[in-house]
């Protein structure tokens, strides 16, 4: 027997199971036509974060960070930047406002009459932003100044 017959020696007796991937934190999913791209948060311990960013089926990038906030703070701006070149919000379609019923469509769906609440991926602040073709009618009562 020639030594490019021998085994690899291994003190395993059985092999390793293959690695499998855990499920990362989900960030938010932005869409635009027919493409996705999606961010996940993958917390390691002690060596940080790993921001992955995905599209439907694979891993679009990725890249590590010393701690969570500083994943989330890349994680924020690469959002920004795919809805200033035109994508929009993968669970409430830009409209900022989801139904309350069906939190993964947007408000007003299909005709549901259902009530709306802040997007909780794209709609943070604080008072948060109203849905798209919002119109407040503020009533001008002159009557608490005595008309004048």
């Amino acid at each position: 027997m020639s030594s490019d017959d021998e085994p690899f020696y291994s003190p395993y007796k059985r092999p390793a199971p293959p690695r499998q991937p855990r499920p990362g934190q989900h960030l938010w999913t932005v869409t635009h036509a027919a493409e996705l791209r999606r961010a996940e948060l993958r917390d390691h311990g002690p060596i940080g974060c790993e921001l992955q960013i995905l599209n439907e089926v694979e891993f679009v990038s990725g890249r590590r960070f010393d701690n969570r906030a500083l994943a989330l703070i890349e994680a924020e701006r690469i959002r920004d930047v795919l809805l200033g070149q035109g994508w929009v919000c993968g669970r409430c379609a830009g409209e900022f406002w989801t139904c309350e019923v069906h939190p993964d469509r947007p408000a007003n769906h299909d005709g549901c009459t259902e009530a709306g609440e802040p997007c909780r991926h794209c709609n943070t602040s604080d008072p948060p932003r109203p849905p798209r073709g919002f119109v407040s009618y503020v009533r001008n009562d002159d009557t608490k100044t005595g008309g004048v």
